[in-house]
Parts: C-alpha cells; structure tokens; sequence
C-alpha cells in the first residue's frame, strides 16, 4: 500500500498548476508521518475536512464578454493530497472490478 501511495505522491507532483496548495509538494521526499497519515485515512474511511475543500476561480471564455457572468466557467482547486488519495481510491476500484466485469 505505501509503495502505491508514494507512486500517487510523485505523480501528484507533476501537476503542481492544478492546485492551491503547491507548498505542500516541496517538501518531498514525503515523510513517514504522511505515509502513516495516507494509510490511516484507506483504513478509516475519515478524510481530513481540508481535502474536502475547493478554491473556485472564474476563468473567462475565450472570445467572450467579460461583463457577462455566463462569459465564466468555474475551476475547482483542490488539495493535492487529497487528489492523490482519490486516484489511490479509483486505481483499487478499478483493480477489482476488472476481474468482476
């Protein structure tokens, strides 16, 4: 399990423009004290309240009226640590069921 954790960390850090919170992937490599953080959320199903947290930014559409609120489309940034645990989370659930489909 922490081998794939570690593998969804270093992943995650190739997309440091997709979140707000890009300070946290500068203290890798990632400590042990994070690994055990990753494993006890997989085994208690309790995801900390700032993973569950987006920062919503208004990107203009191109060509688009910038005074016109319908000009905007929404992006979400979310926690990288918590996207890695979601990609952790679809790459078991696709494990599984690709022996049950």
């Amino acid at each position: 399990m922490s081998s794939q954790i570690k593998k969804e960390i270093r992943d995650a850090e190739k997309n440091l423009n997709s979140s707000h919170d890009t300070h946290i992937v500068f203290t890798a490599p990632f400590t042990l004290e994070e690994l055990r953080l990753a494993i006890e959320i997989w085994e208690t199903g309790l995801v900390p309240a700032q993973w569950k947290r987006a920062v919503v930014i208004p990107i203009l559409k191109k060509n688009k009226d910038p005074k016109q609120l319908s000009s905007y489309r929404p992006i979400s940034l979310t926690s990288i640590l918590g996207k890695t645990m979601e990609k952790l989370i679809l790459n078991r659930l696709n494990w599984y069921l690709e022996d049950k489909i």
